[in-house]
């Protein structure tokens, strides 16, 4: 696997695809906001129609008015490591980028990934022993 791929939300602003990291109200507006991760090469000071912006290093967000986003939606990536089916997730480690994976089949058990029954199986996985199998993608809501 080349580059890592997980299961996350996105948006379109400006014909750009962003990630992003979460959408709620803001409270003295009364509007729609969406916080979406910025990319590599850009700033905050490139988001000029933000409303806030924060984090540090490979972690830096700017909150943009949801009206401004086109189109929102989620992208399940879901692959196999030693003939059990995980979805993917992409968390950031100590020594760069991890994959989490999550499943509800009791065989990841076996291969020593924590979890139970009740509250499925997660754990870090090995990306170079993960075969990503498909995507799915699904419209969100606006609004």
């Amino acid at each position: 696997m080349d580059t890592l791929m997980g299961t996350e939300r996105y948006c379109l602003y400006q014909g750009r695809q962003y990630v992003m990291r979460s959408s709620g109200w803001d409270l003295q507006s009364r509007e729609g906001i969406v916080t979406i991760k910025i990319p590599e090469g850009l700033s905050a000071s490139d988001f000029s129609e933000s409303i806030g912006s924060g984090g540090e290093g490979d972690d830096q967000w700017v909150v943009l008015p949801e009206r401004l986003v086109s189109r929102e939606w989620v992208r399940k990536v879901y692959g196999e490591w030693r003939g059990v089916v995980f979805q993917l997730k992409v968390s950031p480690g100590r020594t760069g980028p991890v994959l989490f994976g999550y499943t509800s089949d009791p065989a990841a058990g076996l291969l020593g990934i924590p979890g139970d029954q009740y509250q499925a199986w997660g754990g870090p996985l090995p990306a170079d022993e993960v075969v990503i199998t498909r995507q799915v993608e699904r419209e969100l809501p606006m609004g």
